[in-house]
């Protein structure tokens, strides 16, 4: 199932994994930024499956993970600026959080029920494709200058920079080297799902991201700053070997990550009722069916809180603005 419609329920990492995870939109989990307080917790993915089932969550961006990480049977999430072989590297490969995934299903005796949350960091600012990627792309002079974090003249591009200085080449090479990412995740993924087929026969894969990527869209670049198609817009793809979800098909229905919770609670048979904001896409995709009334007029909803890593509230004297960052 492809979902053409999919939305993150916000621009950058740390509310919308959270969302993710919560099944609630920011504005009622509350963990905007890092220095928020997250209001809720549980459930979760993890939270949520039978006793019967291992977790495991491997992460390459450890922004958020660190709340939910205990609730999980084994759990890893670091940067590799400690990491001798990967210390130019900002983030770690996709290669090597797969390998890690491998290592604790090994770990585990490749147990018979597992939910496994993987998380990489590709493609993200800074961009730095492995060797050979950047070389698919056209107009990359700079594929020279992928060997470390700080060494590259497009280091991190961002919302806050002076974008007038950036040349159309410039925003042209950032281009390539995120398609370079992108293409490189696109083999990872693909060698990762070809080793879970051959280990389970029964699979229920879910494939989406927290958020987008502007570049210079709207005279923006990056994430985290606005909350128009290219930084909210995310891939949605799922494949169903139970084929619960009828024949492979694309969708235009509304859907957005807080519907995931609801949707793994409801495959694994989760009991309790949820406080959530999202729905179950079961249930969605009976009312696209019309098995009951087609919902046209779903809403979903995607937020931002402007400048919330660089305003400590507690220091803003007018009320109403104190109030709205704390929203």
């Amino acid at each position: 199932m492809i979902f053409h419609q999919a939305y993150a329920a916000s621009d950058h990492t740390r509310p919308s994994v959270v969302s993710l995870f919560t099944g609630t939109y920011p504005t009622n989990h509350g963990f905007w930024h890092h220095k928020s307080k997250i209001k809720i917790k549980k459930p979760n993915p993890a939270t949520v499956m039978p006793n019967d089932y291992k977790t495991i969550l491997v992460n390459a961006n450890p922004n958020t993970f660190f709340i939910f990480a205990d609730d999980f049977d084994y759990s890893w999430s670091k940067y590799p600026e400690k990491d001798p072989k990967y210390a130019d590297c900002a983030y770690y490969p996709a290669k090597y959080i797969f390998n890690k995934a491998r290592d604790f299903l090994k770990e585990a005796n490749f147990p018979d029920k597992v939910l496994l949350y993987i998380q990489p960091a590709d493609p993200h600012s800074p961009y730095y494709p492995l060797k050979k990627y950047p070389d698919l792309f056209e107009g990359d002079k700079y594929k020279d200058k992928y060997t470390g974090r700080n060494k590259s003249k497009l280091c991190d591009l961002r919302w806050d920079e002076n974008l007038s200085k950036k040349t159309y080449a410039e925003i042209k090479n950032l281009k390539n080297r995120y398609d370079a990412e992108v293409r490189y995740l696109d083999e990872q993924m693909h060698l990762f799902w070809e080793f879970m087929s051959k280990k389970y026969q029964k699979i229920l894969f879910i494939f989406t991201s927290d958020h987008g990527e502007s570049f210079l869209d709207h005279n923006d670049a990056g994430h985290g700053t606005s909350l128009y198609n290219e930084q909210i817009k995310i891939p949605f793809v799922i494949i169903d070997s139970e084929k619960r979800f009828g024949k492979p098909r694309g969708l235009d229905v509304l859907v957005s990550n807080v519907d995931i919770l609801p949707t793994i609670a409801e495959v694994v048979g989760y009991q309790k009722e949820l406080e959530v904001d999202g729905e179950s896409l079961f249930k969605i995709m009976n009312y696209f069916q019309k098995w009951f009334p087609l919902k046209k007029n779903r809403i979903i909803i995607s937020e931002v809180v402007h400048s919330s890593e660089i305003i400590d509230v507690d220091t803003v004297e007018d009320g109403k603005v104190k109030e709205i960052l704390k929203y």
